[in-house]
């Protein structure tokens, strides 16, 4: 069967351009993702050294805060009005002398311990930390300035951090340390910030102290990178320091944590820089962009410049292509430019020199056509009739398939819920129909002797439905039907459709005769009985038929008609049906007189000899029921109209379908599955219905005895030849759903009968 798969198929600029394109996205790819790797790490590099920059200045700057308090407080120990307070031995002067200070150094806050066991005297500024938290925080830095040594040392109290400046101070019999404490407030880290440009936090025993970034609360993602910085090692020591990425809200940072100098190791005190690369990521976002656009526009720029070259390489291509067409329409005297010396040139050389021969031999095969043509006139005359029925079969075959179909569905459209507006609709498609399988069942009629479906019928009524096919052809032809028809006919055993295919044919003659000859045509169309004999009379006022033609009207293929107006097969296949009715078709003309064709059938009225075989025009087989319930039957067939129409039919019954659109295929199935009934095509691509019930026989004989055949090729002797062998059913195309629903039926039953 023929593939019903597009064939899609890629031209040859597609074959060179896409491949270009892809390796120009995949060029372009590459370097982008280069280019933009290459941007990344050096902006990360950038950040990492500006970080680390920004730590070196940190601790020049701590270096340099360093001094300027041990050069600030060192002359403390030898101020005269320290001396003078501590000679008096006065706790209330020396808290107002150490407010004073306070106020003059700059620190917030100072205590002065005594070495004899005295409490501290301290002062401290408005809203500083509680002395109950700052005094434990001090004491390592007081102790090592009662031995003598200065000292700076951060601590933590409150919750912030404290830079304490401890130092010695002897006055006679009184010895002791005078600690002036300053805090790492939000002003220090910001006086930070602008020296080293990077943001910093001050952290405390893992919590944030002071910070110079906008969020007020602490950002918990800064104190694992702090903690990690504890873990590492000594925070003097460059080799465990890490330099990590951080990135808070919107904006990316890199860090670098380090350890703030304490005395006391139960607290962990250290700060955070954090250097802000959001600028530069922005500036690497928008050279992304501008990368982007370029390589975008590289890309599509180098697919126009193939596509041009492409164009150009494969014009000489189009122009063969072209010659080729024309050559192929019949035209042999093109030729196509030769335009180069390269391999274009050399193929249209090639195809020119190719053109000349076949316009050569063209003129040789027309003097052998015309030759062949005599010939062949004599031996038409003589093999007609033997290629009839060769001819008939290709065609009903061909027919049959599709007629199925229609009539099938035709019937079920029928026994829809319709409007009577519809209804009216689906009786014309199945008249029409109807009228294309009386015509196919003709072709079988004269090709091959069978026995007819005949029945009791009235002629009157016979004609009477032929002449509403035509009616509307012949109005419009402008010619005129006048009906004297015997209303006292008996019925007469006859085949309807065979009979009125002939009528057809002779109206159909008539009308194109007359209607080139006049325009008043007329036709009279008369019934009677005459002795044991139906007498039906066609009367035209045409030109008539010359007398050298009236012999030869009935021959097979012989028409007076104009070529491509008839066939001369309409009145040979109904001088075929009239024969095989025992009756006489008959014509009488005389030239300018008109013709007249008469028939005349015997008065059969014996029921007796009707078809046995014929169904009845019960269509209860095309509504839904369950009479198919727990039976399966396999369709095989390889016209999908066919197979869609008996599925429908028989799943509205209740039977369980399946399908195969082969020979092979239904093999398969029924290995798989026991079906109780196997419906087969005879002529099918592959296996065909006869090697399907071979190789059944063979191997499944009980699946061979629930067979049906589906044909259209009953003219074949040899298909005839093994029905009657075989003794499986066959259902002939097109055919009915009633005759279909009967046959299907019958072989369940038989199935039934079996198993009781």
């Amino acid at each position: 069967m023929r593939s019903r798969l597009p064939q899609w198929r890629l031209r040859f600029q597609g074959k060179v351009l896409l491949p270009m394109f892809l390796i120009l996205v995949t060029l372009v790819g590459f370097m982008f993702w280069l280019v933009n790797r290459h941007f990344v790490h050096q902006l990360h590099a950038q950040a990492r050294q500006a970080v680390e920059t920004a730590d070196a200045a940190f601790a020049y700057y701590q270096e340099a805060r360093t001094r300027d308090l041990k050069s600030r407080y060192a002359s403390l120990a030898t101020d005269s009005r320290l001396r003078q307070v501590l000679q008096r031995d006065d706790p209330k002067t020396l808290e107002f002398l150490l407010e004073e200070l306070l106020d003059e150094l700059g620190a917030d806050a100072a205590m002065f311990t005594g070495g004899t066991g005295r409490s501290p005297v301290g002062a401290q500024k408005a809203g500083g930390a509680r002395w109950a938290d700052l005094e434990p925080a001090c004491a390592p830095s007081v102790t090592q300035a009662l031995n003598g040594s200065l000292n700076i040392a951060t601590v933590t109290a409150g919750g912030s951090l404290w830079e304490v400046v401890s130092l010695p101070v002897s006055v006679s019999e009184h010895a002791g340390a005078l600690s002036l404490i300053h805090e790492m407030s939000q002003s220090l880290a910001r006086e930070i910030k602008q020296l080293t440009h990077s943001e910093i936090v001050f952290v405390a025993d893992g919590k944030m102290a002071a910070s110079t970034l906008r969020e007020a609360g602490p950002d918990p993602r800064l104190i694992p990178v702090f903690r990690r910085v504890f873990e590492a090692g000594d925070g003097n020591d460059s080799a465990g320091r890490q330099i990590e990425p951080v990135r808070l809200g919107q904006e990316r940072f890199m860090a670098l944590a380090g350890r703030l100098v304490g005395l006391s190791r139960e607290h962990k005190l250290g700060y955070l820089l954090l250097y802000s690369s959001e600028n530069a990521w922005r500036e690497l976002r928008a050279n992304q962009r501008r990368l982007a656009i370029a390589s975008v526009f590289s890309i599509l720029l180098g697919s126009a410049l193939v596509w041009i070259l492409v164009r150009h390489v494969t014009h000489p291509l189009r122009v063969l292509r072209s010659g080729a067409e024309a050559v192929g329409r019949g035209d042999f005297s093109r030729r196509v430019p030769a335009a180069s010396s390269d391999e274009f040139g050399e193929l249209a050389a090639a195809f020119n020199r190719m053109t000349e021969n076949l316009q050569r031999s063209r003129a040789e095969l027309e003097q052998t056509v015309e030759r062949l043509k005599t010939t062949q006139a004599q031996l038409v005359q003589t093999e007609k009739l033997a290629g009839v029925g060769e001819f008939v079969a290709g065609v009903t075959h061909e027919l049959n398939n599709p007629l199925t179909a229609v009539i099938g569905f035709a019937e079920l459209l029928q026994n829809a819920n319709l409007t009577e507006e519809h209804r009216g609709y689906v009786r014309r498609i199945a008249d029409g129909v109807g009228r294309c399988h009386r015509i196919v069942r003709s072709l079988l009629s004269f090709a091959r002797k069978h026995r007819p479906e005949r029945k009791l019928s009235s002629l009157n009524d016979l004609l009477e439905n032929t002449l509403s096919f035509v009616q509307y052809e012949f109005r419009t032809s402008n010619l005129q039907i006048l009906r004297k028809l015997d209303p006292t006919l008996p019925s007469i055993l006859v085949d309807p459709n065979q009979l009125q295919q002939v009528f057809l044919n002779i109206l159909n003659n008539a009308r194109q005769a007359v209607e080139d000859f006049r325009h008043d045509g007329q036709m009279e169309v008369t019934t009677e009985k005459v002795g044991d004999k139906l007498r039906v009379s066609f009367a035209d006022n045409g030109p008539g038929i010359a007398p050298e033609n009236v012999r030869r009207i009935f021959d097979p293929f012989f028409t007076t008609k104009e070529v491509g107006k008839g066939t001369g097969l309409g009145l040979s296949l109904s001088y075929g049906i009239i024969q095989e009715h025992d009756g006489t078709i008959r014509v009488e003309s005389a030239r300018g007189a008109g013709a007249t064709f008469i028939i005349e059938l015997p008065i059969v009225t014996d029921a007796a000899g009707a078809s046995t075989g014929a169904a009845s025009a019960d269509t209860s087989f095309t509504r839904l029921s369950l009479e198919g319930a727990s039976k399966r039957i396999l369709v095989i067939d390889d016209e999908e109209p066919v197979l869609d129409l008996i599925q429908s039919t028989l799943v509205r019954r209740g039977f369980t379908v399946e399908t195969a659109r082969d020979g092979e295929e239904g093999l398969r199935r029924i290995d798989q599955t026991h079906f109780d009934l196997i419906v087969c095509d005879w002529k099918m691509p592959g296996l065909n219905g006869q090697q399907v019930f071979e190789r059944l026989r063979t191997d499944h004989p009980h699946a061979a005895g629930r067979f049906i055949f589906l044909t259209g090729d009953v003219v074949n002797e040899r298909t005839q030849q093994f029905l009657r062998d075989s003794g499986v059913p066959c259902l002939t195309k097109p055919f009915s759903l009633a005759e279909f629903g009967a046959l299907i039926k019958k072989r369940t039953q038989l199935d039934r009968d079996r198993l009781d």
